[in-house]
């Protein structure tokens, strides 16, 4: 019997042993995959804080680092800044400026941190300086509802090793990512944008890309809709789409699904291939919501014919 259990225990023990050779590291874990389709954003607000001496100055340097937001949702993997009507955008972006830290080489500090402030960059600043530390607060703002769906703590250094680099005060006014090759202050803010975006990006991943009609019209026998993504997010010929209902009794709930047809810069067309007979009163329209549908056609719907 005690021979029996031995081997059990043997056996049970080699099982439950990692399946890699002698020596070798577990596998790392996988990346994400980039979603199919970037999210529609707009830039909202950048607040700096107190940062400058003037409140025009402040206004100037939020409008520049707003874009280098816009340049950075831009060239990130998850977003792409819509040019319309924020209300068209699956997302608004709102991010901080929480912690601006600037070391002088001669140890001189500047600017403030959420635990702490230190000396005022003034109108008389300009210092040689050390090192730059910047940490942003970066939101993802749901525009219909205002609920806050992730966000993130970015931050980003700039050091000079081998000698201190001169920050005047109209450093702050004049950023600009065009400069950010010569720019440290740019070279920064745009580190810790990108890095931001990114970070927000992985978070989101999970939620489906959501668009909205903004037009609905019949060709000969056939509805067509218009959605507001085309190849600027990624969407592509054949793709399926989900209509669901953003008003009466269809709210929140599927209308039918649309098949991708054609494709342009910021728009796209599909042609309504199932209808939930529901909402037969309640036809495909404007300002519906249209949710991309990576499974392919769910089996409770029967697809149409062209003459339906």
């Amino acid at each position: 019997m005690n021979r029996l259990h031995a081997i059990v225990c043997l056996s049970v023990c080699l099982l439950a042993s990692p399946a890699y050779p002698k020596g070798s590291k577990s596998p790392k874990p996988q990346p994400i995959p980039p979603p199919p389709i970037k999210f529609l954003t707009s830039v909202n607000e950048i607040k700096t804080g107190n940062m400058l001496a003037t409140g025009a100055d402040e206004l100037r340097f939020s409008h520049l680092l707003e874009e280098q937001f816009e340049h950075s949702l831009a060239v990130s993997k998850g977003f792409v800044v819509s040019p319309r009507n924020l209300l068209d955008s699956q997302f608004q972006m709102n991010t901080s400026v929480i912690g601006f830290e600037l070391i002088s080489n001669r140890g001189a500090r500047f600017g403030f941190s959420p635990m702490e402030n230190f000396l005022p960059i003034g109108l008389d600043f300009n210092v040689g300086v050390k090192s730059i530390l910047l940490t942003l607060n970066l939101e993802a703002v749901d525009p219909i509802s205002g609920r806050i769906v992730a966000s993130v703590i970015s931050k980003s250094t700039y050091k000079d090793k081998n000698a201190s680099f001169g920050l005047s005060y109209l450093s702050f006014i004049q950023a600009s990512f065009v400069s950010s090759s010569q720019t440290p202050l740019s070279e920064v803010t745009g580190s810790a944008l990108r890095n931001g975006a990114n970070m927000l990006s992985d978070k989101l991943r999970h939620l489906r890309w959501q668009g909205l009609v903004t037009d609905s019209f019949r060709e000969d026998e056939n509805h067509l809709i218009e959605i507001n993504g085309g190849f600027d997010v990624g969407v592509k010929q054949g793709m399926i789409f989900e209509i669901l209902g953003a008003h009466g009794s269809s709210q929140g709930r599927v209308k039918g699904l649309v098949e991708i047809y054609r494709v342009d810069t910021v728009a796209s067309w599909g042609r309504v291939i199932a209808l939930n007979r529901e909402f037969i009163l309640e036809p495909i329209d404007q300002f519906d919501f249209a949710y991309f549908l990576p499974t392919g056609i769910p089996m409770e719907f029967e697809i149409m014919g062209r003459d339906y």
